[in-house]
This record gives structure tokens, C-alpha cells and sequence, in this order.
């Protein structure tokens, strides 16, 4: 009769198995790596969001408008 593998020795206690051992190494391995790459990712797009006085600052530091339509650009977004 064939037996499941997770009943090879160990008195079925199929984590002590090699084979039990190695997939449950690899799923825990698994989930931190996909932890993780989720909490960079979110960390990413929290992070890259210019509110508009940061991209209206950014616009008067290039030169691209003058002082006078940075003052009254930044009235109307206050």
C-alpha cells in the first residue's frame, strides 16, 4: 500500500521530513520576500506623490514662471 509522503518516517510528522522541511522553508522564505516587496512598493507610491505648492515650487525654482505668478498661483492653492 502507498503511503502519503508526509507519512516517510518521522512517525508521520511530515515537517521533520526532508521534503515536509523544505517546503515549509521555502513558503516561509516566500512570504517574507512577498512581504516585503509589497512594503517597498507601497513605500514607493506614498512617497512619489508632489503635492501642488511642491510642484509649483519646483516650477518657480526652474525658472519656468515669474515671481508674480508664483505669489498669485499659490494664493489659489491656499
Amino acid at each position: 500500500m502507498m503511503v502519503p509522503y508526509w507519512h516517510w518516517g518521522n512517525n508521520g510528522m511530515w515537517w521533520m521530513n526532508g521534503w515536509g522541511f523544505c517546503l515549509e522553508f521555502f513558503l516561509i522564505i516566500g512570504l517574507f520576500i512577498w512581504l516585503y516587496s509589497r512594503y517597498q512598493r507601497q513605500a514607493k507610491e506614498s512617497g512619489s506623490s508632489n503635492t501642488a505648492l511642491d510642484i509649483l515650487k519646483t516650477r518657480y525654482a526652474k525658472g519656468e514662471i515669474s515671481q508674480e505668478e508664483f505669489r498669485n498661483m499659490k494664493e489659489d492653492i491656499q
